[in-house]
């Protein structure tokens, strides 16, 4: 190859140069061109009210997972369709400009490798597309309100991403009920809802895990 031409024909000491400066090359082109974003066309058709399941990527998903002995740290809810494919959901860290609060983020972004180690998408088969969309809408009602994690299950300011959800569920369909989890720890003590009680919903579909 004319690579290997050229290594002939120069000095020994400028052999290294060359290989480190086209190995450097090569890994800045890799860099550059990987896409950082999720492919949604791998994922099947998704309805608005869908839910989408993520395992994070920092130390505060790890505790959430091990605590509720899930696989699944974070969750929110297919809001809009077009022109791209939006979720609703509270959290800390997705939107470097309103961090800790409720903010609509593209699926791409929401299940980006940066934020997502594990996957999964759930259906509720008991919510029709009108009461969906009746949903969203309330949690769309929600947006920008801060995120506010709290063991009190009574508490009228807790907003976290099970909540957000659970709350505007409840709303539309009253009968509708999750279990929250009573843990006792260091840094969480009370009651929380965790991601775990709407993957145990048995009346739903798996649409997608990974």
């Amino acid at each position: 190859s004319l690579m290997l031409k050229v290594l002939s024909i120069i000095k020994p000491s400028a052999k290294v140069l060359v290989i480190v400066l086209c190995l450097g090359f090569c890994i800045f082109s890799l860099i550059k061109n990987a896409d950082p974003y999720f492919d949604t066309s791998k994922l099947p058709k998704l309805q608005i009210g869908d839910l989408v399941l993520r395992k994070g990527t920092v130390l505060d998903s790890s505790i959430i997972t091990h605590l509720s002995k899930s696989n699944y740290s974070h969750i929110g809810i297919i809001s809009d369709l077009t022109p791209q494919i939006m979720v609703t959901h509270a959290t800390t860290d997705d939107e470097l400009t309103h961090k800790d609060a409720v903010v609509t983020t593209p699926l791409k972004v929401f299940l980006a490798k940066a934020f997502a180690k594990k996957i999964a998408i759930l259906r509720l088969n008991f919510i029709d597309d009108e009461k969906a969309q009746l949903i969203v809408d309330k949690v769309k009602q929600k947006l920008g309100y801060p995120y506010y994690i709290t063991g009190d299950k009574n508490s009228p300011k807790k907003m976290y991403c099970t909540t957000l959800l659970n709350d505007a569920i409840k709303e539309v369909c009253p009968k509708f009920s999750l279990q929250y989890q009573h843990v006792n720890q260091p840094i969480f003590k009370g009651d929380y809802l965790f991601v775990e009680a709407f993957f145990q919903i048995k009346d739903k579909t798996l649409l997608y895990q990974r």
